[in-house]
């Protein structure tokens, strides 16, 4: 038997791999036609409800319109509400969404968004549309300055809520707005002064209360921009309560309270292993728009922030510990300064109007 030359033998072995190769791409290309076609008829996941139920698909269509803002979501969320035969999740989506569409033009109609919250709790307790439907309400008397309004319901609502934490937030928005407000509370306990002949802010802080209470929150609970406005027989709301704060190392939370009361709770940061001293402590000193190891506020590399909330123990001996704003809000919810405790620079002004010389700290891990 003849050999074939060896450049034969070459040319052989490369039609051999070349037709290898082709049949190997035709059947790769045969399974993904295959694949394609068998996956054409299938159905994205459908949505879950609360209990993880399929959502009807009017809810899911009310969806969609919902978040396209398509003007028909309103009717479409309104027949769902309409519908008994509903379960109450479906309904009580459907009341709170069209709370948030009455809430939301311009002029908004609050009343309707305030009745639709309303039906939302009733039809739906117990689920998260009942939690959200809450904060709507809390959220549109405090735009209309009647937040008093929401105490009671939101105090009421909290032990049976889905999510207990959602309205202990905002119960502490409400419970600031009512003590930034004119509204008289016996808890934080508030009360009318009048004013006398020659009188000034400072002057009824210091010397009528004693330094019980602040400048900035009688300017705050009165609607007053400058303190030399005030004039004789002016009524003033003056909040006489005595507030104390809680600082929690394990969470990373402040809370503010008036005696017993919760008033809020506040994000914070705290120090790096456990550097942040534990105990009983009171405010000595406050300052806004603090220097920081000789630097100016506002210079980069000082990260105090807007306010500066110095406390110490009985006899004053701790320094160097307070309660601060800072340039750097990502560190706040971490354990994550030299000791002293971090604050978002909106809470620490909400907090500074607040608290005055001698407010009780304490520390606990």
């Amino acid at each position: 038997m003849k050999r074939l030359p060896a450049k034969r033998h070459t040319e052989l072995a490369i039609i051999v791999v070349v037709l290898a190769a082709v049949v190997l791409a035709i059947g790769l290309y045969t399974a993904h036609r295959v694949s394609g076609e068998r996956g054409k008829g299938t159905k994205p996941p459908a949505a879950t409800g609360d209990n993880g139920a399929p959502v009807p698909a009017g809810v899911a269509e009310a969806r969609k319109l919902h978040e396209q803002r398509d003007p028909r979501a309103l009717a479409k969320w309104s027949a769902i509400l309409a519908d008994t035969k509903l379960d109450k999740a479906s309904r009580g989506e459907a009341a709170y969404r069209i709370g948030t569409l009455r809430a939301q033009p311009d002029p908004p109609d609050l009343a309707g968004a305030i009745s639709a919250f309303k039906e939302a709790v009733a039809v739906a307790p117990g689920t998260q549309w009942a939690d959200k439907a809450m904060v709507g309400l809390a959220d549109v008397y405090i735009k209309t300055r009647n937040a008093q309004e929401a105490l009671e319901p939101l105090i009421a609502y909290r032990a049976k809520a889905k999510d207990p934490n959602l309205i202990k937030t905002k119960l502490g928005d409400v419970n600031i707005a009512v003590l930034f407000s004119r509204y008289i509370t016996e808890v934080p306990k508030s009360e009318f002064y009048t004013v006398q002949h020659n009188d000034t802010i400072e002057g009824i802080v210091k010397t009528v209360y004693h330094g019980k209470t602040t400048v900035d929150l009688v300017q705050e609970s009165n609607g007053i921009d400058d303190p030399r406005g005030i004039q004789p027989d002016q009524r003033l709301k003056i909040v006489t309560a005595t507030f104390r704060l809680v600082v929690d190392k394990s969470d990373n939370t402040l809370t503010l309270f008036a005696g017993d009361t919760f008033m809020k709770e506040y994000p914070v940061g705290t120090g790096k292993y456990g550097n942040t001293p534990v105990g009983k402590f009171h405010v000595v000193f406050k300052q806004k728009d603090p220097m920081w190891n000789n630097l100016p506020f506002g210079h980069p590399d000082n990260i105090l922030g807007t306010r500066w909330i110095k406390f110490s123990n009985e006899d004053e001996t701790l320094q160097g510990f307070g309660i601060h704003g800072t340039t750097q809000p990502e560190t706040i919810g971490k354990h994550s300064s030299q000791g002293c405790v971090r604050m978002y620079n909106k809470d620490v002004e909400e907090l500074s109007k607040i608290v005055v010389k001698g407010t009780p700290v304490e520390i606990v891990d």
